[in-house]
Order: structure tokens, then sequence, then C-alpha cells
């Protein structure tokens, strides 16, 4: 569960997000994004169901996002693919290569002598144009398309862009989605066939300089820069200003500005609309949202939003903390703002000033100035009637809440099955509510959990400890370093953190995120949320 500790706590994902992120390339798949790093990096953001958004290290030139899976053309031209593995789309051929598509089941790339090569779901006809050599290969749901060193266009598969035929001329780039292909010419008219898209006829009227393809509809950015987006969908409404590069998904878009920063619109049921990079000074984990607060107090959530819990309000924050279906923050006022599900009024945040938040189960609690803890929302175990007494740090978990006195004591209050409420003798100046456990930091840095160990989440290790987070079922802490040591359940990687320096950690259902000490975000698990826009 996600839990505030001390000075901070953090988001989810397998991305890195540094300070000033700067992008070269985007794309899109039908619940995810993907973007190329100016030096390399790929980052992928949204749905991550078949691993589709954890894209590996390594430096590449190209990305290419299908409904599911991402591949990507690294420097010395081999092909690396992730994300849903069904029909070997995954398994890409050894070789040299010029460039990579992706598609519904199915991937293509040309080698470097202008070959062709698919793998994964076969399409009808891929034999009879494998002979052939190529520039430029597109492929969208059923169907592939292909450049030819003549600049003409030949398709294969099935469905409407096949039976349609591809319109006759010289073309510059191409770009296939669902049942639809476009094609730009050498001086970027528009050419589109196959399923028709609603606004085609318009959109034919401009000069474009790069196009893409999505399920169902297309975006383009002219050669201004501007982007112009057709078809039907969420993904339509394009902001203003200049674009280098456009990526068109299942129902979002999204866009590589001038300045080389990310920005997308359109759905974002699973965060795919929400794109990296930022320097934020909080972060708070909730089971399976996040949100953060920008250097400058604004605070952005993505990930599930069900219950609204990822959509905040305007405002400035210092603090942010993220519960199971709701967020709350709290503002420079220093009062409490709090939004997503309210059905035990978890989100009927008590007026006053307060120095401290942390949103649990379906129960929040406050700290305020002097010590008195407050919290609101479920009680039926009793989770949000903390003892009457002063504290320093307040944390809510699942079903129980507990707070440090001034004098080094934890105490705790409701859901108690699993001894989860029943501290050690110590001396403690952290506390981490989690799932069924809960975890402290001794004044000597000493880490110690109990309550619930089905999966050794209350096994804590030996070491020196700066900041302490629990989640649902694992549990993670901060050296002095900075560096990140988690321990209990990890099917999902959620114990497994990866090398570097953090400022703050803070865990979610079956992630763990940190914020580095650069202000970006890394994270790991079982991510189904990603990294905040730039501003």
């Amino acid at each position: 569960m996600p839990v505030l500790i001390g000075a901070a706590i953090a988001l989810a994902g397998t991305a890195t997000a540094s300070a000033e992120p700067s992008f070269t390339a985007v794309v899109a798949g039908t619940s995810h994004s993907c973007a190329l790093e100016r030096g390399g990096a790929a980052v992928c953001w949204g749905s991550d169901r078949f691993g589709q958004a954890r894209a590996p290290a390594g430096a590449f030139t190209q990305l290419a996002a299908g409904a599911s899976h991402t591949c990507g053309l690294t420097g010395s031209g081999a092909i690396v693919c992730w994300g849903a593995a069904a029909f070997g789309r995954t398994r890409a051929p050894e070789g040299r290569f010029s460039q990579v598509a992706a598609g519904g089941g199915h991937s293509c790339a040309l080698t470097t002598a202008g070959a062709l090569r698919c793998w994964g779901a076969g399409l009808p006809g891929e034999g009879r144009v494998r002979s052939g050599r190529y520039l430029r290969v597109a492929v969208g749901s059923d169907h592939g398309c292909a450049l030819s060193r003549a600049r003409r266009i030949v398709c294969w598969g099935a469905g409407p862009a096949v039976r349609a035929r591809p319109p006759a001329g010289r073309f510059a780039q191409i770009a296939a989605g669902g049942d639809h292909t476009c094609a730009l010419t050498a001086t970027g008219a528009l050419r589109c066939w196959g399923a028709p898209l609603a606004g085609t006829a318009r959109a034919r009227q401009g000069r474009y300089r790069t196009i893409a393809v999505g399920r169902d509809h297309a975006c383009a950015a002219s050669l201004a820069g501007r982007v112009r987006c057709w078809g039907s969908g969420a993904g339509l409404r394009a902001p203003g200003g200049a674009a280098r590069d456009v990526g068109a998904g299942g129902a979002h878009s999204c866009a590589v500005t001038s300045t080389g920063s990310i920005t997308c619109w359109g759905a974002n049921g699973s965060g795919q609309a929400v794109a990296p990079g930022g320097r934020y000074s909080w972060i708070g984990a909730g089971s399976y949202h996040a949100c953060a607060v920008r250097s400058g107090g604004a605070v952005v959530c993505w990930g599930e939003n069900a219950a609204g819990q990822a959509t905040p309000p305007a405002g400035r924050f210092t603090q942010v903390s993220g519960g199971e279906a709701h967020s709350c923050g709290l503002t420079v006022a220093r009062t409490i703002d709090c939004w997503g599900s309210n059905r035990s009024r978890q989100t009927n945040a008590p007026g006053g000033t307060f120095t401290q938040v942390s949103a649990g189960g379906d129960h929040s609690c406050a700290l305020q100035p002097g010590g008195p803890a407050e919290c609101w929302g479920a009680d039926r175990a009793g989770q949000s009637a903390l003892p009457d007494e002063n504290f320093t740090q307040v944390s809510a978990g699942a079903q129980h809440s507990c707070g440090v006195t001034p004098d080094g004591r934890v105490l705790c209050a409701g859901y108690d099955d699993y001894f989860q409420l029943d501290p050690p003798p110590g001396d403690f100046t952290q506390v981490a509510a989690g799932g069924v456990h809960t975890c402290g930091l001794t004044r000597a840095g000493a880490a110690v959990c109990w309550g619930g160990n089905g999966s050794g989440q209350a096994t804590a290790p030996a070491g020196t400890f700066t900041q302490i987070a629990a989640g649902k079922i694992h549990s993670c802490a901060l050296t002095p370093a900075g560096a990140a040591r988690c321990w209990g359940y990890d099917d999902f990687g959620q114990a497994r953190p990866p090398a570097g320096t953090f400022s703050q950690i803070s865990l979610g259902a079956y992630e763990s995120c940190g914020l580095t000490s650069a202000g970006g975000v890394r994270c790991w698990g079982d991510v189904p949320l990603f990294l905040p826009a730039v501003d």
C-alpha cells in the first residue's frame, strides 16, 4: 500500500526520466507509447500488460510500436523486440537492418540491402513481395505495405487496405494503421487508402513532412510543423505548436515538440497519453496510479483513473500521496485536497492546516501542526481512529494506520489479524503501513518489520537506512548512499531495484518507484502506470 515516509514517496514504471529530457521520435501502439531520447535510450509508458512498455537498456536509432509489442533498431543494426510474444512477434530475425515496423500480430524489417523480412503471424501474399528491394516498410493490423526503390508502393495481407490497392505514383514516406494506409509524396502531398477515415479529403489539402496512422485515425505534421489529425476516436484534438514527429495509436496520439519534449492527447485509460520527462520534488504511488509534484508545484497523475484518482485539481502542492483509488495532496497553504473514489468519504478532507498527508486503502490520515493526527474515511476496522497523541509522522496502509510519537514509539490502529499493529520495542523515527504488515526505521537506521510475512515482506535485511516504504506484500528502504534495497513478494520484479541513487522511494501494489537525485523517476515491477509529462 502507498505510504508517506518521512521526507518522501514515489511512483511506477521501468523507465527513467531525466531532469531535462530531449526526444527525437515518438511512436504509439494500441494503449502504450514509446519515445526515443536524443542519446538513443527508449522510454515507454502506458499499458504494460504484456511488457510492451518495458523498454530494455541500450541505445536505439528507431522504434516501432505494435498493438501490444514494441521493437527497436540498435545502432549496430540489430532488432530487439519486447511485449506480447504470441505468434513469435518478438522473435526478431538476426542480421543488420535499416528499419523496423510493428503491427497487430506481426512485424517486418528491411535489411541494409533493402530485403524484406517479416515475423510473427503470417500474412497472405507475403511471399510474392519478399524478393523485392525496398526503401521503407509499414504494417497495420492485418496488412503490410512497402516502398520500392522505384518509390512505388506494394501491399500484401488482408483487409480494405489491400483490396483497395495502393495509389499509383512515386512516394517518399509510408505509414500503416488498422485497416488503412497513407503515404506522402516528395512534395508532402497526402494519399490514403483502405478503410475510409473521416476528414481525409480535407487533410489532403495540406502538405506534410511526417505522418503516422493509428487504429481509426491518422496524424501528420505539416511542413510548418502544425499537427493535423483526422478519422475517428479520442486522439484527434492535436494541441497547437510546432512538432518534429508524430505517433498515432489506438485512440491516442503523441508528438515531439520543436523543443524536444513529448505531448500526447486522446484516450488515457492506461496512461498512454501521459508522456515522459520532467523534474519533480515529490512523488506518491497508489495501488495502480501515481501522482507527482512538479518543481513548480503543479500535480500530475497517470495510470488507473476509473474513480478519478489520476485527475488532480489545479493548484500548487508540496506533497502528494496515492491510495487504493484516491489521492490526497498538501497545498502550499498547508490545506489538504483529495480526489478520486469517495465511497468511504476518504476524499472528504478536513479543514485546517497540516504538515503531512498519507492516503491508504479507503481512508486517509494527516498530521496537524504540533503533532495531532486526524484520519477520515473508512473506519470499519478502526483504521481512522489513531490514539489521541502527538506524532512526528503518520502512515495510512490498506486497513490500518500507524504513527511515530516524539519519544520514538509506534502506535497503530485498525485491522490486526496479522499483528501488524504490534511493533517490537524500539526507538523509531519512521513508520510505513503496508497491506497486512508494517515497517519502521529506528533512530540508529535499522529496518524493522512486523505483521504478515507470507512472502518475506516483514523480514527486513540488516544494514543502515534513511527511508523505508511498505507496499502490499513487499517492502523497500534507502541506504545512506541512496541505493534501494527491497524484500518480499517479487513475482513482478518489484523487489529487484535497479542501480542508481535515489532521494525518495514509494511502493504501490506490485510496483516500486524511486525519485532520483536528479529529480527524475525510475520504477520497476508490474507497472500499469508511467512517467508524467514535461512542462
